[in-house]
């Protein structure tokens, strides 16, 4: 199992981007994209905080139900990013 530093394994939770987009069925792009929409340390978090430029552990489990599907937004291309349901409960 990988590890985040020496005797913290990381969770069967979390997957790195390229894994956890193939889970999806998304790309690993389009899940960067999804991050601004995403709450740090509960759909994501940085796995080495002090990296120059930082990778990504994801939580599908918390991310998929969040998304719509493609096939109800339409566009099936690579290009574009799957939506999330807006919550107009909140201003």
């Amino acid at each position: 199992m990988p590890k985040l530093k020496p005797g913290r394994p990381i969770s069967s939770e979390w997957s790195e981007t390229a894994a956890a987009a193939d889970e999806m069925g998304i790309t690993p792009r389009q899940l960067r994209r999804l991050r601004e929409q995403l709450k740090a340390g509960t759909h994501y978090r940085v796995k080495n905080p002090r990296a120059a430029r930082p990778e990504y552990l994801w939580n599908v489990k918390r991310i998929e139900p969040l998304l719509t599907p493609l096939e109800a937004v339409g566009d099936r291309s690579e290009a574009s990013t799957p939506h999330m349901p807006v919550d107009e409960s909140q201003p």
